[in-house]
């Protein structure tokens, strides 16, 4: 009976430092996005010059809770960059995404 050898890779969230259209998914990447990728695709990314450090997890400054009891924090990704703002109102871009739900907050 053979065995089989599996390599289990971990996957990782990386700040996207310059724009590039990302080969797996065919989404373009801008600055201030993450990306999500292994070992090696990371270390390539980063050889380009494309992706900084891992991303940390930004402290969400708002939440609320949906119908299934369940709190909700925002931004919320919706992926390819786009982020959903507690308004409803759909923004392209993390940091931007951040800095007008900060708005809407303080708005009130």
């Amino acid at each position: 009976m053979a065995l089989l050898s599996l390599e289990v890779s971990l996957l990782a969230e990386f700040e996207v430092i310059s724009e590039f259209i990302d080969a797996m998914s065919g989404v373009r990447k801008i600055s201030g996005d993450t990306i999500e990728a292994t070992g090696d695709r990371a270390d390539k990314l980063r050889q380009k010059g494309l992706i900084g450090k891992p991303a940390r997890k930004q402290k969400k400054e708002t939440a609320e809770i949906d119908q299934g009891g369940e709190q909700r924090d925002y931004p919320i990704s919706t992926g390819g960059g786009w982020y959903e703002l507690s308004n409803g109102e759909s923004v392209r871009g993390k940091k931007k995404a951040i800095k007008v739900q900060k708005e809407l907050e303080s708005s009130g």
